[in-house]
């Protein structure tokens, strides 16, 4: 049960860096940009430049780079699952004379579930770095000013950036609530590491059970709390004045799109997709 503590999507930490101050819009647009550009990007040369990016992206932002490879940990079975659907289903040369009925290992199913599971992962480092440089509130208002222009087809964009910034501030406490709730169960007598898969998966229920409880005990409260302060349909969010990109902002997104446009001429020398 140590895998919560490997978490760290949807966190944040504040280190002060120069990554940190860019404005919260210019980064959703990178990661947006930087997940598209992976997963159309599929040779090892592309991927490997923006796999050199995120280490170089999270030396700038004084993150520690264990940290950051520590929160791969959680989705390694996602890998895993990834590699294997692709290393059974693609068709192929076959690397052992062995089929088993639509299923059959192959040189090209290596490949492709190779370089697949490399994309989502990282696509979860670029994420990671996202919210672990930006606060919950100014992810917000990154959402928020990125939507404005759909206000006038009636989208609630205010209640979405409110709605984005509860959240990212909920991510940390539920976490803290899983170790409350595991520690005390441990303090009973029971054993999340004893056992085989089924055992430890039976001892999951008294974890899961009282985290749902408090889940929606405190999610009523925060509801309540939002509507005695005056937040419901049709609020607004506070008025802004003086945000914008900045010099930062516009020096990040060039620099993101330098690095984007060397991964797609890496990925596609002759220039079509």
């Amino acid at each position: 049960m140590k895998f919560y503590r490997d978490i760290t999507l949807g966190q944040y930490m504040p280190t002060g860096s120069a990554v940190h101050r860019i404005d919260a819009g210019a980064k959703i647009i990178e990661l947006i940009a930087l997940i598209i550009t992976i997963f159309l990007a599929h040779e090892l040369t592309a991927l490997a430049i923006a796999f050199f990016f995120s280490i170089w992206v999270v030396r700038q932002s004084k993150l520690p780079l264990r940290y950051i490879l520590r929160g791969m940990r959680p989705f390694i079975w996602l890998f895993l699952f990834i590699f294997l659907i692709h290393f059974l289903v693609v068709p192929g040369r076959p690397i052992f004379p062995l089929r088993i009925g639509f299923m059959e290992m192959t040189y090209s199913g290596l490949r492709e579930g190779a370089l697949i599971s490399f994309q989502v992962a990282l696509s979860i480092i670029f994420s990671s770095i996202l919210t672990l440089t930006t606060s919950p509130m100014e992810l917000a208002k990154g959402v928020f000013r990125l939507l404005s222009p759909l206000r006038i087809f009636r989208v609630p964009i205010d209640d979405i950036a409110i709605m984005v910034m509860i959240s990212m501030r909920y991510v940390p406490l539920f976490l803290q609530e899983v170790e409350r709730i595991t520690k005390a169960q441990r303090a009973r007598g029971v054993h999340f590491d004893e056992g085989g898969f089924l055992q430890r998966t039976k001892m999951v229920l008294p974890i899961l059970v009282p985290l749902l409880a408090n889940s929606l005990r405190r999610a009523h409260g925060i509801g309540d709390a939002l509507a005695a302060r005056g937040y419901g349909e049709g609020t607004r969010w506070p008025p802004r004045k003086g945000e914008g990109l900045g010099r930062e902002g516009y020096l990040s997104l060039a620099t993101t799109g330098g690095v984007i446009g060397l991964v797609v001429f890496s990925a596609f020398p002759g220039g079509s997709f």
